[in-house]
């Protein structure tokens, strides 16, 4: 789909497959529309490809959204009739914010469902990439195991000792591990939340978010004006923003999407928690201040630091 995660088109093209991105409903905050995957699909078939592989992502790097039942529904009957394997991509399936829950497309279609997670999203773990892939049950499992299995072992030779020793306490049902999972994902929430109420003060129109960390706005109300400043594209307003502001995003394009639309990727999960001391304050704070709006801002400088340089921006496109 476009907007995605960058390495799901690359990897397709490493292993020789084509790649055929379907437009996800920016309207309907960037839901699948089964018209829209299947016209794409129609498409390929025309064009001499057979496409067998689909590639779900929820909740959703760039978007922060969450698929909601009935569209995995209408996904996974679609992909029953067509015979395709999904391979669902959940690395952000316990980190949901305002009551939303996240579903696999798995309990529709198991059969041919392949789950993928990780420990570095949920954890709070940047950069310790330690995967996991949840098969289907069935004679084609074993084929799929063997497959996993050779390719683990031309390259994923050994993971770094401490993530292993992290992976068998972060997957053996630590109540503590549980406990932290769920302080974190709230503050994911709470700080998610709070930037996206802001930006929208500021008539910045985005998802809401449902999940992960991210929000995904758009400027193009205003591409007129930002024409005259020499900005026409996604990735001289990312430039313009890092140049000007020192705020640092990345461009919708970097994800698949059009140019022209003026989206940006903006990261919520880091701006003040970059040592471990900053991180501990942050979590000592959030277990003594009970209020999300006295949290955010009495204990994040570089967030409230971040709002304001958008709003210096935002009143420089409208002189």
């Amino acid at each position: 789909s476009k907007p995605s995660w960058v390495s799901y088109s690359s990897i397709a093209t490493l292993t020789g497959r084509s790649v055929h991105r379907f437009e996800l409903d920016a309207d309907q905050d960037y839901q699948i529309n089964i018209q829209t995957l299947d016209s794409v699909y129609q498409e390929a078939i025309e064009s001499g490809r057979n496409p067998k592989i689909l590639i779900l992502n929820s909740p959703s790097n760039p978007v922060g959204n969450i698929s909601s039942e009935e569209e995995l529904k209408s996904v996974a009957q679609w992909a029953k009739e067509k015979d395709i394997y999904i391979l669902s991509d959940e690395i952000y399936s316990l980190v949901t914010h305002d009551g939303f829950t996240h579903h696999t497309i798995a309990e529709y279609y198991p059969e041919k469902t392949i789950i993928f997670g990780g420990l570095s999203k949920h954890l709070s773990l940047g950069g310790w990439r330690f995967g996991m892939a949840i098969l289907p049950k069935g004679d084609e499992s074993i084929s799929l195991v063997q497959s996993f299995q050779s390719i683990a072992g031309s390259i994923w030779s050994c993971v770094p000792g401490p993530i292993q020793y992290t992976a068998i306490l972060a997957y053996s049902g630590n109540r503590n591990i549980d406990d932290y999972i769920k302080t974190c994902t709230k503050i994911h929430g709470i700080r998610t939340h709070y930037i996206h109420g802001k930006l929208s003060s500021m008539e910045l129109t985005s998802p809401k978010p449902r999940g992960a960390f991210y929000i995904y706005p758009s400027f193009k109300k205003w591409s007129i004006k930002l024409g005259e400043m020499g900005i026409t594209t996604c990735e001289e307003l990312s430039t313009y923003l890092l140049d000007h502001y020192s705020i640092a995003t990345l461009p919708g394009s970097a994800f698949g999407d059009d140019t022209n639309n003026l989206c940006l990727r903006l990261s919520t999960s880091f701006l003040d928690m970059e040592t471990d001391d900053q991180a501990q304050k942050i979590l000592d704070a959030y277990s003594e201040e009970n209020d999300p709006k006295l949290f955010m801002e009495k204990h994040h400088p570089r967030t409230s630091l971040f709002l304001e340089k958008m709003r210096k921006f935002i009143a420089e496109i409208n002189e």
